[in-house]
């Protein structure tokens, strides 16, 4: 009898850990589904497939979710967003959020060197110099040899130049001898 106890004991002991693991994935999977189209648009962004329609509102695409890359992806497609507005108003608020989500997600997930550099052009964008040296610095020192925004990192460390600390212009200039030794044709 003794042995039939613990057998049940256990038994119950499993089937709750598996209804807590259920139940913890469960809300991880729906935010996935929830966010699936701003996956697939900025997948299309990434190989350079056709463009997916942006929502009438990007706050519909806003993770619930504590994920730094997910963070970053959300203000990716907010400045894509503000990008196709009409109005400077509705621009600022827009370019307010993706930097405020680019924030959040590298406070996050700080390991990523393309949302650092894209930080940086936020910040560029609205006239913080500062925070936007700051911003490309810590996208070097992330990913020192990050082919995806090498343009990117050299237009802004020349741009930042002035203001550049000794790494940060050392960056820059790695940056600008890779893209000067690799193919024309080179992507």
């Amino acid at each position: 009898m003794k042995r039939m106890i613990t057998g049940v004991g256990s038994r119950v002991a499993l089937l709750v850990a598996a209804a807590i693991v259920a139940t913890a994935g469960y809300s991880q999977t729906r935010e996935g589904w929830r966010l699936d189209p701003l996956d697939a648009f900025i997948h299309a962004g990434w190989w350079s497939l056709p463009q997916q329609e942006l929502p009438p509102k990007i706050e519909v695409w806003k993770p619930a979710s504590r994920d730094g890359r997910t963070w970053t992806a959300y203000s990716q497609a907010a400045v894509e967003f503000a990008n196709a507005q009409a109005g400077p108003s509705m621009v600022e608020a827009t370019t307010a959020e993706a930097l405020a989500a680019a924030e959040t997600g590298l406070g996050l997930a700080p390991a990523q060197a393309a949302a650092w550099a894209r930080l940086a052009l936020l910040r560029a964008n609205q006239g913080n110099r500062a925070g936007s040296g700051q911003a490309l610095q810590l996208s070097f020192k992330v990913g020192p040899r990050h082919r995806g925004v090498t343009w990117l990192r050299c237009r802004l460390g020349l741009y930042l130049w002035e203001e550049m600390p000794v790494d940060g212009k050392a960056g820059t200039a790695a940056d600008i001898r890779r893209l000067w030794q690799q193919p024309p044709n080179a992507k």
